[in-house]
């Protein structure tokens, strides 16, 4: 029963964040705005779903193959 307190929590949490972001990045691209500001508040955005979930829901996300990421000089590491 918790965990579906908790899904419709993050539920509503999701609904209270897309919302106002998503007229927020159209507005700013009707206002001309395009590239990489546009992603960046995209970013800010992906970043507020996925501590909701951490905080509400108790996801816990690691990273795994870094080992099999390139270590060229010049390639960047994701």
């Amino acid at each position: 029963m918790i965990a579906v307190i908790r899904s419709v929590l993050h539920l509503a949490w999701m609904g209270v964040t897309v919302l106002p972001y998503s007229f927020v990045i159209l507005g700013m691209a009707a206002a001309g705005v395009r590239g990489e500001r546009l992603y960046w508040w995209a970013v800010r955005w992906l970043r507020w779903a996925i501590e909701g979930a951490r905080l509400i829901m108790g996801v816990q996300y690691r990273i795994q193959g870094m080992a099999n990421l390139p270590t060229e000089i010049g390639r960047a590491h994701v």
